[in-house]
């Protein structure tokens, strides 16, 4: 049974701007894992591709905590993390957080020029 669905929109050129302003802001975002799956090496340097990939991972985590009527102040943003399946390339997201512990998650992330967008479903773990 559905529990909750979460949608976010991030403005890619305002994430841009606060990459800008504290690079150390993505490894507060991102997980090493996630940092990993992105392809980003070096934590202080982003591509424009890097920085649309970091605001839909950012919408994400978002929508998630939505998802479960809480907030990523709550959860934490490590604490969810989205890497890519291996075979297909699409989205997983999990939550180590004992708040999300009775929930499996379904994703969808896409981004734009200008905007990263995502919503979230939050399934009973019992029923999905």
């Amino acid at each position: 049974m559905i529990h909750g669905i979460g949608i976010d929109i991030v403005d890619i050129d305002r994430m841009a701007l606060a990459i800008q302003r504290r690079p150390k802001i993505v490894e507060k975002m991102l997980t090493d894992s996630e940092l990993k799956d992105l392809g980003i090496v070096d934590a202080n340097q982003f591509s424009e591709s890097d920085i649309a990939s970091i605001a839909a991972r950012f919408a994400c985590k978002e929508a998630a905590v939505k998802s479960i009527d809480t907030s990523l102040f709550v959860i934490g943003m490590k604490s969810i993390e989205i890497l890519r399946d291996q075979s297909s390339g699409a989205p997983k997201l999990s939550i180590s957080s004992a708040l999300a512990k009775d929930f499996t998650f379904l994703c969808s992330i896409t981004h734009s020029e200008k905007s990263a967008a995502a919503v979230v479903i939050a399934q009973d773990s019992l029923c999905g």
